[in-house]
């Protein structure tokens, strides 16, 4: 699907109306012609100045007039947030802005956020990041379907690069681990600008996408959308290995009964490395058995074997639990 190129601006209700991001992926459909003019411009400027001046008051007097202008303040926001989305200071005050602007920002932002094509460098990744976070902030999920879209697009990516250069077996460690790591972190944008600069390009290339899907599967997890959820299992995998630390994470917001015998398998294994990873296995475990009301005698466990079923007993929780059907 061709990527949108602008954002509805007249009719807000619409993009208000799609709170959940699962029917959203039509939402570009209804997109109209033209931004709104950016006027008063000199106005505006002048504003935009005064939002970084050194005086407190003369800030929030800034931030209180941008918040009145509306749809008009949002696009000149959005757009000096694309010039430099690590410009931490820069960042704060200007998502900060667009927060008070409101509901009315939430077209500009979807407009830059639907223009990003490919992550072609680490600035894509944390001008995403920067927009979907401020969109979640404004309680609007409508991004979610969008960023579903961009995984997959990242895996045909991931795998056209595999078949070229034989990754990711290249870099896998000694250990046998994901090349990803294990346990760590891996969605800063700014750990790949430190990797090692005589990689070849293919691997860079490779790093990029795997910290966008990461970054995108972390964002999903803050929306509480599960919109990515079949890819995120296949990062999980079958339990038999250590996994970064976010994949977790996000499975204990959206992850669904599917996670739960991969988790038995893996907690023994990171309970030998990591007392703080297998505790929160052992919690990612109970929120989803919590969530989807399963049964400990439910038929999902009776493939596992007797040493895994020992670990189901450790990491099941003691309350009781509603069964389901499924049994």
């Amino acid at each position: 699907m061709a990527q949108p190129a602008r954002v509805e601006l007249n009719k807000s209700s619409s993009v208000e109306e799609k709170e959940s991001g699962h029917a959203n992926l039509n939402l570009w459909e209804k997109i109209e012609e033209k931004l709104p003019e950016p006027a008063p411009a000199e106005e505006i400027e002048k504003l935009l100045k005064d939002l970084f001046n050194q005086d407190f008051q003369v800030r929030v007097s800034a931030i209180n007039q941008l918040s009145k202008l509306g749809q008009a303040a949002a696009v000149r926001l959005v757009e000096m947030l694309k010039k430099d989305p690590t410009d931490s200071t820069g960042l704060f005050q200007i998502t900060y802005a667009l927060e008070e602007i409101g509901k009315k920002s939430i077209p500009a932002l979807l407009n830059a956020l639907y223009r990003i094509e490919d992550f072609k460098t680490t600035l894509d990744i944390s001008l995403m990041e920067n927009i979907v976070e401020t969109l979640i902030r404004l309680r609007d999920k409508s991004s979610a379907g969008w960023l579903a879209q961009q995984i997959n697009k990242i895996n045909q990516n991931l795998r056209a690069i595999e078949q070229k250069t034989g990754l990711p077996e290249t870099n896998k460690e000694k250990n046998g681990t994901s090349p990803l790591g294990a346990g760590l972190r891996c969605h800063s944008a700014n750990e790949v600008l430190n990797r090692d600069q005589s990689a070849s390009g293919g691997k860079k290339k490779y790093e990029l996408y795997q910290t966008a899907r990461f970054k995108i599967h972390d964002l999903l997890g803050e929306m509480e959308a599960p919109d990515g959820l079949d890819d995120l299992l296949i990062l999980l995998g079958d339990g038999t290995k250590r996994v970064p630390v976010d994949i977790i994470e996000t499975l204990a917001k959206v992850g669904d009964r599917r996670a739960l015998v991969p988790l038995i398998r893996l907690y023994p294994i990171e309970s030998t490395i990591s007392e703080w990873g297998a505790r929160f296995i052992k919690l990612t475990f109970r929120e989803i058995v919590k969530r989807e009301k399963i049964s400990k005698f439910d038929k999902m466990f009776k493939v596992i074997s007797a040493e895994e079923k020992k670990n189901l007993d450790k990491i099941f929780p003691n309350q009781r639990i509603t069964p389901t059907k499924n049994i």
